[in-house]
């Protein structure tokens, strides 16, 4: 389970094996080095974690996802 900050408190990750995340509640943003997707309640994610990106919580409601990542 993640609890991203607001924006100015990003988490940037980049690592092997793959990643999903799925919104619980709130609003976050996925940033990547060429797009940004924001995503609510009900909505999923994956790519490749080598990708450089960042997340972050959008609005003032706190956000919550749950985060899974896979080795290769």
């Amino acid at each position: 389970m993640i609890y991203p900050g607001p924006d100015g408190a990003s988490v940037h990750a980049q690592h092997e094996g793959q990643e999903m995340i799925y919104v619980l509640a709130g609003t976050i943003e996925v940033r990547f080095a060429d797009r940004s997707e924001r995503l609510t309640a009900g909505d999923c994610i994956h790519f490749p974690g080598y990708l450089t990106h960042s997340l972050s919580r959008i609005g003032r409601a706190q956000a919550r996802a749950l985060l899974v990542l896979s080795a290769r």
